[in-house]
């Protein structure tokens, strides 16, 4: 076992996430795990985020009292379009226009992105995911009936 892999598994071991040993995927700085006061201004929990915040505004929110992220990492113009994606997507299966239920709406995502289901929440999509997915439903939209509206 590579020293990479022993260190995972003895964070893993104590409850700590890998998402710390990677680099940032824009700026290649060291991910920490800090409040989120830092960038809220009042504590919401923890976030994992870039050595280089402000400059570099890439971070993710954990589960509440959790140091597991609720997705991946994101800079401001993925987090944008990532709220952009969820207000299209769930219109599928929340109100009372809804098309379905929620896990059928991700297995739906899954299945039209051609990603695995694990993978099939937005908060763990790229950019390009979030785009293939609004095209989707926007075609979805077209050529079935779906009253889905964007709101770009």
């Amino acid at each position: 076992m590579n020293d990479k892999t022993e260190i995972e598994e003895k964070n893993k071991a104590v409850g700590f996430e890998p998402l710390v040993m990677l680099p940032c995927p824009y700026c290649g700085g060291k991910i920490e795990l800090k409040d989120s006061s830092i960038i809220y201004g009042r504590s919401y929990g923890n976030v994992y985020i870039c050595e280089n915040y402000p400059k570099c505004d890439a971070f993710v929110g954990t589960h509440h009292g959790k140091t597991k992220p609720l997705g991946t990492l994101a800079d401001s113009r993925l987090r944008n379009k990532r709220k952009e994606t969820h207000s299209l997507f769930d219109q599928l299966w929340r109100g009372e226009n809804r098309k379905m239920h929620r896990r059928q709406a991700y297995k739906f995502m899954a299945d039209i992105i051609n990603i695995k289901p694990e993978r099939a929440h937005i908060a763990m999509l790229t950019y390009e995911e979030c785009n293939k997915l609004i095209g989707e439903l926007l075609r979805a939209r077209q050529h079935n009936g779906l009253q889905i509206t964007c709101e770009r």
